[in-house]
């Protein structure tokens, strides 16, 4: 790979790609181009030159633009899209743009100086993203890892702008079901209100205010009406009141995510298993209330076993409990 920009071009129609190879043909200096007139091809292309910005046109035949683009976002979490579309398709197309985390589209016929303008915007906007671990091998082991996981994570700066997701928190995202991703990349709730909780959240993640974090828990509804999401923010440690100050977001669906069973909580954390049933209950999204009486327990000596359980586990809070919870292995098949 060159150290230019490598930017990915990705339109059916031969004509289109002539007029794009046109349009940059004077930044072959700055810019390392592809063309593909084949989105599935892409793919392939995609993973391998890891593209900055991809350039796509939105209806193509086998895999539409916003396919290909969800395809290719578990794999390239820094990557930018940029998304050409008809004017016929603009209205129905704006809200799943959106969803997919498109940074910007255009309605074609676009201006070339347009579509330049467009590209180094999403490349000004690619670099902060550097503080979520740049594209070196290690950063690359380290989102591999994180995909295995079913629970969703998602790196976000202070501002609620998203920087990392892995497999499971990009098809979140895409999915818009209590977590979407709104203008300028911003992680948004459902609503409002739980919009601006999360964002208080995240704020006092990143810039190390314990106080107002506090638990830094918050059950997300759902335009689906499932079972609300359960989200549990987090500073990453040694970034919190930097300049570049990050959070994570551990978000489990109740629908999907299956936590430890609690026999293998308990074997894990030494827990006995009353407490492990609790843990257990309050990982799957359940609130201290109704965990309590999922275990058939009063509230009073479910925040007992709670308190015995920060010990034991060396947490402070149920947003750490449970991100403990759900990054760990089920061993319950383990002799």
């Amino acid at each position: 790979m060159t150290d230019a920009a490598r930017l990915l071009f990705v339109d059916d129609e031969d004509a289109v790609l002539d007029g794009l190879r046109r349009t940059f043909a004077g930044d072959t200096a700055r810019y390392d181009l592809h063309f593909e007139t084949d989105p599935r091809t892409a793919l392939d292309t995609a993973r391998r030159v890891r593209p900055h910005v991809v350039v796509a046109d939105m209806k193509m035949p086998g895999l539409t633009g916003l396919e290909m683009v969800v395809a290719m976002r578990p794999h390239l979490a820094g990557t930018r899209f940029i998304m050409l579309t008809g004017t016929a398709d603009l209205d129905t197309a704006v809200d799943a743009i959106n969803s997919a985390g498109v940074f910007r589209f255009y309605t074609k016929p676009c201006a070339p100086e347009r579509l330049r303008d467009g590209v180094a915007a999403a490349l000004a906007d690619l670099r902060p993203s550097a503080a979520a671990g740049g594209d070196g091998p290690a950063a690359r082991a380290g989102l591999a890892a994180l995909n295995r996981l079913s629970l969703a994570v998602i790196v976000l700066d202070a501002s609620a702008r998203v920087l990392l997701t892995n497999t499971a928190g990009a098809g979140l995202l895409s999915a818009g079901d209590g977590l979407t991703l709104g203008v300028g990349r911003i992680c948004r709730a459902g609503d409002p209100r739980q919009t601006a909780e999360l964002h208080r959240l995240v704020r006092a993640a990143a810039t190390g205010d314990g106080a107002a974090l506090g638990e830094g828990m918050l059950a997300l509804g759902r335009p689906s009406l499932g079972r609300p999401l359960s989200l549990a923010v987090s500073a990453i440690e040694g970034a919190a009141g930097a300049a570049d100050a990050l959070a994570v977001l551990f978000v489990a669906d109740p629908e999907t995510a299956r936590p430890p069973a609690p026999p293998a909580i308990a074997r894990l954390f030494d827990l006995t298993g009353a407490e492990s049933r609790l843990v257990h209950a309050l990982a799957m999204g359940d609130r201290l209330e109704a965990a309590a009486e999922r275990c058939g327990v009063t509230i009073g000596t479910a925040r007992t076993y709670l308190k015995q359980v920060f010990a034991k586990t060396e947490t402070s809070r149920q947003s750490e409990l449970i991100r403990l919870v759900l990054t760990s292995p089920d061993i319950s098949a383990c002799p």
